[in-house]
């Protein structure tokens, strides 16, 4: 996956306060050609490059493919391991 236009981020929390910080970063990173968010409910927007799935997070493994980064920006209740969800 040398070709940027071939790199996949998958980012979980894109709707939180850290979470859409990166979610743009990620959207205006020239090295990235497809963004993946992982959220809970859908986006009020839309991007070129960004492809929202709507998932539960108890079974996350089980919804995704290959992946080039993945960036965690979710909040847990406390005592929850994040080991658990991936």
């Amino acid at each position: 996956m040398n070709n940027p236009n071939e790199r996949v981020a998958l980012i979980a929390g894109a709707t939180g306060l850290v979470g859409r910080h990166c979610l743009q970063s990620l959207l205006d990173n020239p090295l990235y050609g497809k963004v993946i968010a992982l959220t809970r409910q859908p986006f009020t927007f839309s991007h070129s490059k960004l492809e929202c799935r709507i998932v539960d997070f108890d079974q996350l493994a089980a919804q995704t493919g290959p992946l080039s980064v993945v960036m965690l920006a979710v909040k847990l209740t406390f005592g929850k391991s994040i080991l658990n969800i991936v």
